[in-house]
């Protein structure tokens, strides 16, 4: 969905603000336009962590002081729909989470949550690791990340704190002065293609048929993109049974028909057939 497509330089702004204070209470109100992909606004801090896991550190370089998870919220560039099982359409707005670490040398790095909450336990957990020195989570060559050390996979290997790796990235960008993709190695291509994931079920929301889906690709192939991810699964609750199927299948055939060819088309039903695989083949 296109909270996700909240830009690096839109985030690192939020970051300079709460460099300078470790634990402020509120963020200051930042927003976003559509063509820089969402519009956004800081709420206030879910839960600030701040201290120092050692009193002297042996670490090499600047470590981790403190980091702090905290909400924006943003509009999409059009109301969204509901995908398989979701309760309700997702509306206009919707909220991300975000986390900051904040280094010795005043570095900030920022990333998304992801998927998993940032609850109580992952939060604990990761408070270990203030104080330590974010290069030393890797084997490096040169500039080059060749690996993750074994003692930091119980981190950056579960799913319920592996969200932290993307800030420590970011942070570890601005350290060596090059973008993250690079500390990874030499391109293998020249760019990627993004896709849109807003097509949700905009017929069933609105009572409308599958025209409306129609129209939305066409305006997403108008606004540039070359590729469509769009939700099905409507049988497992919002069109339950055949009829479901065959709206999954007119849906899929009509936005087919507006976007055209050389236009890549891919579904996501969300477990939307579950119990039902043989209504998916």
């Amino acid at each position: 969905m296109g909270l996700v497509l909240l830009t690096w330089n839109s985030l690192q702004e939020i970051g300079k603000n709460i460099s300078n204070s470790v634990q402020p209470e509120f963020l200051p109100m930042i927003r976003f336009n559509r063509r820089n992909f969402i519009k956004s606004a800081a709420l206030p801090l879910l839960m600030p962590l701040t201290g120092y896991a050692r009193t002297k550190s042996k670490e090499q370089g600047p470590v981790i002081k403190s980091f702090t998870v905290f909400k924006t919220s943003g509009n999409f560039n059009r109301f969204i729909a509901m995908n398989a099982y979701d309760n309700a359409p997702k509306g206009i707005t919707g909220t991300k989470s975000i986390v900051t670490i904040l280094l010795s040398d005043g570095t900030v790095g920022i990333g998304p949550v992801g998927y998993r909450p940032a609850d109580d336990a992952a939060l604990k957990k990761l408070k270990a690791l203030i104080g330590r020195d974010p290069l030393s989570f890797y084997d490096w060559s040169g500039n080059k990340i060749m690996g993750v050390k074994n003692e930091m996979k119980e981190y950056l290997f579960d799913a319920k704190t592996a969200w932290f790796e993307g800030a420590v990235l970011d942070a570890i960008g601005k350290l060596r002065q090059m973008p993250v993709w690079k500390l990874f190695g030499e391109p293998v291509r020249e760019g990627i293609d993004p896709y849109d994931g807003t097509l949700y079920f905009e017929d069933i929301a609105h009572n409308k048929d599958v025209s409306i889906l129609a129209a939305s690709a066409k305006q997403s192939k108008e606004d540039g993109y070359r590729a469509i991810k769009m939700k099905l699964g409507r049988p497992l609750k919002w069109m339950p049974g055949e009829a479901g199927v065959q709206r999954d299948i007119d849906a899929f055939i009509a936005v087919r028909e507006a976007v055209g060819t050389n236009f890549k088309l891919m579904a996501d039903p969300n477990n939307g057939y579950d119990k039902h695989f043989d209504w998916a083949v």
